[in-house]
C-alpha cells in the first residue's frame, strides 16, 4: 500500500531539504580540507585575524568537523526518507531532539559568557594593535574599518591614542547623524542627534562612536541570536516532519497486516 498525499509529500520534502543539506555540506568539506592541504586563504581574508586567531588551521578544521557531522546526519534522513526505513527516520528523530538542547545550551553559553568573550576581544585587539598606535599607514588604513563599522578605535585602551594620532576623522565621509555648516570662514560639525555646534577644523570626527571592538561583539550577539532562532526553527520543523512521516509508515504497515 502505498503511502498517502500529504506523507508522500513529507517524503520528498525531507529528501530534498536533506539532499541539499548534505551536498553543501559535502562541498564546503571539501573545500575545507583542500584549504588546509594547501594552506591557502582567500586574499581578501583579513589579515590580522588571520594572525591573531590563526585561523588557518582551527577555523578550518572546525569547519571540516562540523561539515562532516552535518553531511552524515543530514544524509542520515534523506536516506531513511528515499527509503521509507522507520529506523533511520527514527535515529534522525532523536539525533534532532539532542541538537535542539544543543542549540539552546548553546545559546544560554554565549549569552552567559559574552562580557567574557567581550573582553577576551578587547584585550587581542589591544595587543594587536598597540604597536601600530605610531603608524601612519596603519591608522589610515583601520579607518575604512571605522568607516564601515561607524567605530571609533580598536579597544577601550587605545581609543584616546588612536584619536590624538588623527584615527576616527575623515575629510570626506560623513555621517548620518552629522553635517557641516559654515559660519563665516570657518566650518564647523553640527551633531543633529545633541544639537550641539562645534567649531574646528574641515574633519568630520566619529569619537564620540563606540569603539570597533564593542560594535563587532555587539554584531555576533544579534548575529548568534538569529542564527540560533534559524537553526532551532529547522531543527523542530525537520524532527517533526520525520516523526509524522514515521508515523505514516507505521500505520500503512499496520493496515497492511491487518487486511
Amino acid at each position: 500500500m502505498a503511502l498517502s498525499c500529504g506523507s508522500q509529500v513529507l517524503k520528498y520534502l525531507i529528501f530534498i531539504t536533506n539532499a541539499v543539506v548534505c551536498t553543501a555540506s559535502l562541498l564546503l568539506l571539501v573545500g575545507a580540507i583542500r584549504q588546509l592541504a594547501t594552506n591557502y586563504l582567500p586574499p581578501l581574508f583579513p589579515e590580522a585575524l588571520r594572525q591573531i586567531t590563526n585561523v588557518d588551521h582551527r577555523g578550518l578544521i572546525m569547519l571540516a568537523v562540523l561539515c562532516s557531522f552535518s553531511a552524515l546526519i543530514s544524509g542520515l534522513g534523506c536516506c531513511g526518507a528515499w527509503h521509507e526505513n522507520r529506523g533511520l527516520l527514527l535515529a534522525f528523530s532523536i539525533i534532532m531532539f539532542i541538537f535542539i538542547f544543543m542549540i539552546v545550551a548553546a545559546q544560554v553559553m554565549v549569552s552567559v559568557n559574552y562580557r567574557t568573550l567581550g573582553k577576551a576581544v578587547d584585550k587581542t585587539m589591544t595587543e594587536y594593535y598597540k604597536d601600530k598606535v605610531d603608524n601612519a599607514t596603519a591608522v589610515e588604513e583601520y579607518k575604512q574599518i571605522e568607516r564601515i563599522l561607524h567605530c571609533c578605535g580598536p579597544s577601550q585602551e587605545l581609543r584616546q591614542k588612536w584619536i590624538a594620532v588623527g584615527g576616527c576623522k575623515d575629510k570626506e565621509h560623513v555621517w548620518e547623524n552629522e553635517k557641516l555648516v559654515e559660519i563665516g570662514n570657518t566650518l564647523c560639525r553640527f551633531v543633529l542627534s545633541s544639537g550641539m555646534l562645534l567649531e574646528g577644523e574641515a574633519y568630520f570626527f566619529w569619537d564620540d562612536k563606540a569603539t570597533c571592538t564593542d560594535v563587532l561583539m555587539t554584531g555576533f550577539g544579534v548575529g548568534a541570536l538569529l542564527v540560533t532562532l534559524l537553526m532551532l526553527c529547522a531543527a523542530v520543523v525537520s524532527m517533526s516532519t520525520a516523526c509524522c512521516l514515521r508515523s505514516a509508515i507505521i500505520d500503512r504497515g499496520s493496515y497492511t497486516a491487518f487486511s
